[in-house]
């Protein structure tokens, strides 16, 4: 079997909680629950979007997470493959069996600096002066 096909069937298979892990800042380990997600534009120096939707047993106050650094975890072949990112959106998607649905979307650490724009125009200085 081939590496790139062994990725393939670990990835394909349905998103349970032996295989994926969702964590936030602040929130208890265990409180949330991979149902399955998507993600897109993985790679390094990427601004990736993975889109989560995730089960709880309890209702959380989906404003204590958005801002906060969170990570999918996905065991494969007896590791933990981590993907580390900010939550930048939680929404309520209603209770569901088992719980109750939530949709997160995690984006990579650079997706805050979208949000803002700091703009400076040195005119007719150097470098060394910009600097001092």
């Amino acid at each position: 079997m081939s590496f790139s096909s062994a990725a393939w069937d670990a990835l394909s298979h349905r998103a349970d909680a032996q295989q994926y892990f969702f964590r936030v800042q602040g929130v208890p380990d265990g409180t949330l629950a991979v149902k399955d997600f998507t993600g897109q534009d993985h790679g390094i120096s990427q601004d990736y979007c993975f889109t989560i939707n995730l089960l709880s047993e309890s209702c959380l106050d989906v404003g204590l997470a958005v801002g906060r650094k969170a990570r999918l975890e996905m065991a494969w072949e007896g590791r933990i493959l981590p993907l580390h990112g900010v939550v930048s959106e939680i929404s309520y998607g209603g209770e569901d069996v088992g719980g109750h649905g939530y949709v997160v979307l995690l984006n990579s650490v650079l997706h805050p600096l979208k949000l803002t724009r700091d703009n400076r125009v040195f005119l007719n200085t150097t470098a060394p002066q910009i600097i001092e």
